[in-house]
C-alpha cells in the first residue's frame, strides 16, 4: 500500500487528515481536531498551517492546547473539561480558549456567567437526548457537540421560528483520530482570542 492511499482499500478507507482538511477547505466547514498528545497536536498544527486552512480549532489534551497556543496565537481552542469547578483562571491565562467546552452535565448558570465575563465563549459535549439539548441551550450555550446533530439543528430552527434563538447555520466536524461528535454554532466571524483581565489573575495568584 502506498504511503498516499491511506488505511484500508480504495471502497473503504480510514481517512488521512490531509484529505479531511482538503474537504474543509473545499465545503467551508470547519474541523475540530480533537488531539490527545502534544505531539500529536503540533504534528496536526503544522499541516493546518501548510495546507493552509486557518479555520481549524483544537480541542483535546489540555497539553496539546498549550503547545499549540504557544506557537499559533491566533488558534482556535475548545478548552475541554470534565471537572466540576471552572478552570484555573492561570489555565484560562495560557491556554486563552475561544471556546470553554466542558462535559455538559457540569454546566450552570455560574459556569456560563464566569465564562462570559472572561470574553469567551461556551461549549459543551455530549447532550444527546432531547430535553438535554434543551437545557444546554436554555442555559446559553454558544455551540454544543453532539451525536445527533439533526435533531440539535431541528431544535435550533423550532427556536427560531418561535423567536427564542437563531438558528445555527455553520456546522463544524470532528477530526480524524477524534470521537468527538458534530458541533453547530451560529455562523459568525471567529471569536477573537479572550483576554483574561489582569485583575483575576493577580487574584488567582494569592
Amino acid at each position: 500500500m502506498g504511503r498516499d492511499q491511506g488505511l484500508g482499500t480504495a471502497e473503504q478507507r480510514v481517512p488521512r487528515l490531509a484529505d479531511l482538511l482538503e474537504i474543509s477547505r473545499s465545503s467551508g466547514i470547519p474541523l475540530v481536531l480533537d488531539q490527545k498528545h502534544p505531539v500529536a497536536a503540533m504534528a496536526a498544527a503544522r499541516l493546518v498551517d501548510r495546507m493552509h486552512v486557518p479555520t481549524t480549532a483544537f480541542c483535546g489534551s489540555t497539553e496539546g492546547l498549550v503547545a499549540i497556543r504557544a506557537a499559533r496565537p491566533d488558534a482556535t481552542i475548545y478548552l475541554n473539561d470534565a471537572a466540576y469547578t471552572p478552570p484555573d483562571i492561570r489555565l484560562l491565562a495560557t491556554v486563552r480558549p475561544q471556546f470553554y467546552n466542558p462535559l455538559w452535565t457540569n454546566l450552570s448558570p455560574g459556569t456560563v456567567h464566569a465564562m462570559r465575563t472572561f470574553g469567551i465563549a461556551l461549549c459543551c459535549w455530549t447532550p444527546n437526548e432531547d430535553a438535554d439539548l434543551a437545557l444546554v441551550l436554555d442555559l446559553g450555550v454558544d455551540a454544543v457537540m453532539t451525536d445527533r446533530p439533526g435533531r440539535l439543528r431541528a431544535l435550533l430552527e423550532e427556536r427560531a421560528d418561535a423567536g427564542r434563538r437563531p438558528a445555527a447555520t455553520s456546522p463544524t466536524t470532528p477530526g480524524p483520530t477524534s470521537s468527538q461528535p458534530a458541533v453547530y454554532q451560529p455562523a459568525v466571524s471567529r471569536p477573537a482570542v479572550p483576554a483574561v483581565p489582569q485583575r483575576a489573575l493577580s487574584g488567582a495568584a494569592g
